[in-house]
């Protein structure tokens, strides 16, 4: 086994040497589109499993009833 730690993800530091380039990473600025269909595919998503979380629910009593 090496003596030394390897890290398998380089780490560059900016010229100040004291931060870690990623961690000075920004998100770039987020358009209307994006905003508006993240919106609405976080609705979808929620509605789809809140469907899926009732009709497991409803299931285990159909099947199982409140033998358990």
């Amino acid at each position: 086994m090496p003596s030394s730690i390897r890290w398998w993800w380089p780490i560059h530091f900016t010229s100040s040497g004291s931060v870690p380039r990623w961690l000075s990473w920004r998100r770039p600025e987020l358009s209307l589109l994006s905003v508006v269909v993240d919106d609405v595919v976080w609705k979808v998503v929620t509605a789809f499993e809140s469907v899926a979380l009732v009709s497991m629910l409803c299931f285990f009593f159909l099947f199982c009833g409140c033998t358990v």
